[in-house]
């Protein structure tokens, strides 16, 4: 009798284990999905914040060839400089300013589209710190495209005094010895 219910608890052991085991590349399936979807959303921001040819890859959770998980989340940045990934500590401000920015657009894609969510308001806060003339000219063109495409408004709120046509409205706040205000500049 010991014996049978041995063997019976062994099968039920591996009929277990096979679910879990089935679970886990079910798990690793929806999250090489949802990854996949990110890069495809923050390499399509990079090339519009001027890093032309650029790329990044995400890796989570890598199964071993033991069969084992390793944990973890990676960033791989590619540039044309570059044939290996670099680490994105190693970027300069205005490198690392754009790909947050695109990291940060493609991320806000990804989980509006996942969730069904549509927004209609953004707000930037400071997008243009450690970005180039240049930098802040393609910063300030990708949210222009961004606004028109998704039909949203797009609230870019700084510190320097920066002039485009892509802005509908411009507001400056001054603050004197009567207190701070708003005043629209045209």
């Amino acid at each position: 009798d010991e014996t049978k219910h041995l063997e019976e608890t062994k099968e039920r052991i591996f009929a277990v284990g096979y679910w879990i085991k089935g679970f886990k590349e079910i798990r690793m399936h929806l999250i090489s999905e949802v990854l996949t979807q990110l890069e495809l959303e923050v390499n399509n921001y990079l090339f519009q914040l001027g890093l032309q040819d650029w790329k990044i890859e995400f890796a989570m959770d890598k199964e071993t060839k033991s069969g084992t998980i390793r944990k973890g989340f990676t960033v791989l940045i590619y540039s044309p400089a570059n044939e290996k990934a670099v680490p994105w500590e190693t970027w300069s401000g205005g490198e690392t300013q754009r790909l947050s920015l695109a990291g940060i657009l493609g991320l806000s894609n990804l989980i509006l589209t996942r969730n069904g969510v549509d927004t209609t308001l953004e707000v930037f806060d400071e997008p243009s710190q450690y970005l180039s003339s240049e930098g802040i000219d393609d910063l300030v063109n990708t949210l222009f495209t961004r606004a028109k495409e998704l039909e949203k408004q797009i609230w870019f709120i700084d510190h320097k005094d920066l002039a485009s046509n892509n802005f509908e409205e411009t507001f400056t706040i001054v603050k004197d010895k009567e207190g701070s205000r708003i005043e629209t500049v045209v």
